[in-house]
């Protein structure tokens, strides 16, 4: 076989050229440098079946719990019938005696009625300064609504006797029918100091100082000219009756101030 000097000065074989015929090589059908249709076919499908196992494991979970629930569901409605059928009683008397609920009333706000007007004490007992002036002030107060704009003269035997009960009356009669009026105030009352009565006793005389306030109309028209504000002393002639005392007669003995 021939040899040649290579550049580092070695010797190596030159081959001679193989001058015979040689076919070219073809990759067959099994070559596995290039993949055919059915190897991408068996991949796709594996990594189908892949999938789906990951896919089922779920639905088999879901299906599955809804089985148990239905099934829960058949035995409760068997168990309810089953009861049903051993006691009715509870089951009809359920239907026939529902009733709706009460209607819960509306609160409604309470209405404070006005406290009635204190009663005055009983005038009884034995007489003193203080019973004395509580008669004396019951008595004004009834002559202002006497002779007020309703004449009320019903409540004048709650303190009057005779013989100022009839004048009392008449006075009041009279004002209505002329249709007149009066409006008293008496801003001070005070009782002079009394001597020692009797407890037993029955008639007593009693001074008072009164103030009076009185405003005169006529047809509901004011009259100034009749008007007046004045401080009186008068003597009261009390009686006691049934244990209480009336005024049974008055009269005016001195005029101190006023107008």
């Amino acid at each position: 076989m021939p040899t040649a000097r290579t550049i580092d000065g070695q010797f190596e074989a030159i081959g001679i050229e193989d001058t015979r015929y040689h076919p070219p090589i073809v990759p067959t059908a099994t070559s596995q440098l290039v993949p055919t249709p059915k190897a991408k076919s068996t991949a796709k499908m594996t990594r189908s079946r892949r999938s789906r196992r990951k896919l089922s494991i779920p639905r088999i979970l879901l299906v599955g719990t809804g089985a148990l629930a239905c099934l829960w569901g058949v035995i409760w409605l068997v168990n309810a019938i089953l009861r049903g059928l051993t006691d009715p009683a509870p089951m009809s008397s359920a239907i026939t005696t529902y009733s709706p609920s009460p209607t819960i009333p509306k609160s409604e706000p309470k209405v404070v009625s006005p406290s009635p007007k204190q009663q005055p004490k009983l005038l009884t007992g034995a007489l003193s300064n203080d019973l004395a002036q509580q008669t004396v002030t019951k008595w004004l107060s009834v002559k202002s609504r006497s002779l007020g704009r309703d004449y009320e003269t019903d409540r004048l035997k709650e303190i009057l006797v005779e013989p100022a009960l009839s004048s009392a009356l008449d006075r009041a009669q009279t004002a209505k029918v002329n249709g007149v009026r009066w409006e008293y105030t008496h801003p001070q009352v005070t009782i002079e100091p009394m001597k020692p009565i009797d407890p037993t006793a029955t008639t007593a005389k009693v001074a008072a100082k009164v103030t009076e306030d009185a405003k005169y109309f006529e047809s509901e028209r004011l009259n100034p000219a009749r008007s007046y504000s004045k401080t009186f002393i008068v003597e009261y002639d009390l009686v006691r009756q049934a244990d209480r005392w009336y005024v049974k007669d008055m009269d005016v003995v001195k005029t101190l101030a006023g107008g």
